[in-house]
């Protein structure tokens, strides 16, 4: 499954947030998705109508789509050693350390709340630990999106 965030909500957000993450947004042709059409269209994204089992294929098929699906480029994680060294000198770094998080609506959770209290980072494991997955994506808000990466600190 490719990475992609659906639904219309999280996609508006993740358009009007990093709309260069987008490779291409599908979308059924229905009048209540215009919006997404046009604000995508005006952000350079690509769009084209599809098909439900186009939108089932990269979603899932048990999963509301809300008729919009994005996919996007695959979340880059950060190396450790790069991430510590950027905290370097910094004073009341806030880093969370996560082990063992699997249900993905837990994990958005935790992203969500480490944005409202300007967490430098979060820091997951590479096994028994859910990644970057769809769900998440679609969990975590506009708030979130629009955190910064430590990366960029």
């Amino acid at each position: 499954m490719a990475d992609c965030v659906y639904g219309r909500n999280p996609v508006k957000n993740l358009i009007e947030a990093n709309p260069q993450k987008i490779v291409k947004i599908y979308l059924l042709d229905s009048p209540s998705l215009k919006d997404i059409y046009f604000l995508a269209k005006k952000a350079n994204v690509a769009v084209e109508y599809a098909a439900k089992s186009m939108l089932n294929k990269y979603a899932g098929p048990n999963v509301n789509n809300q008729g919009v699906v994005a996919l996007t480029k695959p979340f880059e994680y950060c190396d450790l050693t790069n991430f510590l060294s950027k905290l370097k000198g910094k004073t009341n770094s806030l880093v969370i350390i996560l082990d063992g998080i699997e249900d993905p609506v837990n994990f958005g959770s935790i992203i969500r709340t480490a944005c409202c209290f300007e967490v430098d980072g979060i820091i997951i494991g590479k096994n028994r630990q859910v990644q970057i997955t769809p769900t998440v994506s679609c969990l975590v808000d506009k708030n979130a999106v629009h955190c910064k990466n430590p990366e960029k600190r």
